[in-house]
This record gives structure tokens, C-alpha cells and sequence, in this order.
């Protein structure tokens, strides 16, 4: 009898592990199982601030009036260390009549105990390139992209699972070179460079 009551207490206990997670002493964090090295950063949001161009008569920079600009991307990788991941990031950037698309290595650093189902802080770290591949062609006209760099800080919000609710502020840099010629006799062509710096914010779910 005593032996069937402890096989129905572990039968118990293995489903409430199952359901709720582990659970430390108390006044300790709540403990979820992360079998998966896999790491998911995937957010949407807004890039905030003025567009530069830079001519190549004069080489003067001037701001260029730009609305507020839409942004998305996804960051894939796997975790190195504890609470360090790296992977690659893909994502695109609305500038205006343009679209960028960066693809670049990337980095995610959060703090406290990696299976804590606490509120977490993160900093992360975007470096690569801008595609032009999405922008229509037009003729006598090219468009080139350049290097992309994005670091953000942010907070981890748990949903009570492996997910988290993700809010995060940076800095995004993006750089088009804009070729335009003509189809005269004296082959004219103008060169502008736009420069966009910009503040980013945006929200999203991380697992």
C-alpha cells in the first residue's frame, strides 16, 4: 500500500514538474526547462529621425525630409554560453520610396539566470549589409546599399512559458548610394548618398 502511494506522488509530481516547471527554494526565481539551444528574437517597430544627403557636386550634407520609417527582422541563432547567443539577423527596413534589406551577424546578450521566468534585460548587436534587392529598377538609375549597424538594449517580459515579450530601444545605421543618369550626349549622371541614422524601437517575442 505504501509502496503503491509513492508511485502515485512521483506520478503526480512528474506532471506538475511538467506543467509548471521546477521551482527553487523560496524567494528564488521560478525555473523552465530549455532543452533547445535554438534562440528567436523576432520584432517589428518604428526607426525615428532625420535622412542626410550627400551630394557628389558639392559633397554637402543636407537633411532630407523622411517620415517615420518601418521596420522589421529576425534574429536566429544558438547559444554559446549561457546567455550569449550568436546567429544571423534578416529583416527590412521601409526608408521612404527605398527598402533595405540587412542581412547581418548578430548577437544576444541577456542577464540573469538563463531558465529564470523573471523580467530580463538584453543588449543586442547587428552588423552587416543592406540589400537593394526589393527596390523596383529603373532605368539609367542604380541603387546600392551599404554597411548596417544596430545595437539595441532591452527588456525580456515572460509570458509564462518559454516565450517572452520582448521591448527594446537602439540605434540603426543604413546608407544608400543612388546613381542617376541620363540617356543625353553628354552621359551626365548624378550621385546621392543618403545617410540614415536613426533611433529604433520595437516590440516582439523571444524564445
Amino acid at each position: 500500500m505504501i509502496h503503491g502511494n509513492v508511485m502515485a506522488m512521483k506520478k503526480v509530481l512528474i506532471v506538475l514538474l511538467f506543467l509548471t516547471g521546477f521551482h527553487a527554494v523560496s524567494g528564488q526565481d521560478k525555473i523552465v526547462t530549455r532543452k533547445s539551444r535554438f534562440v528567436n528574437f523576432t520584432e517589428l517597430g518604428v526607426l525615428l529621425g532625420n535622412a542626410y544627403q550627400i551630394t557628389n557636386s558639392s559633397g554637402y550634407s543636407s537633411p532630407v525630409l523622411s517620415k517615420t520609417s518601418f521596420s522589421v527582422q529576425t534574429f536566429n541563432g544558438l547559444r554559446l554560453i549561457p546567455n550569449l547567443a550568436a546567429g544571423i539577423t534578416v529583416g527590412i527596413d521601409w526608408l521612404g520610396k527605398y527598402q533595405i534589406l540587412p542581412i547581418s551577424a548578430g548577437l544576444r546578450k541577456t542577464f540573469g539566470l538563463e531558465k529564470s521566468n523573471r523580467v530580463k534585460a538584453f543588449l543586442g548587436l547587428d552588423a552587416g549589409y543592406g540589400f537593394t534587392w526589393l527596390n523596383d529598377e529603373i532605368p539609367w538609375q542604380t541603387i546600392k546599399g551599404s554597411i548596417n549597424i544596430s545595437p539595441a538594449a532591452g527588456l525580456m517580459i515572460p509570458t509564462g512559458g518559454d516565450a517572452f515579450i520582448t521591448v527594446s530601444a537602439g540605434y540603426k545605421h543604413n546608407e544608400l548610394t543612388i546613381t542617376q543618369g541620363t540617356d543625353n550626349i553628354y552621359g551626365q549622371t548624378s550621385v546621392n548618398n543618403n545617410r540614415y541614422d536613426r533611433m529604433s524601437i520595437r516590440i516582439g517575442v523571444s524564445f
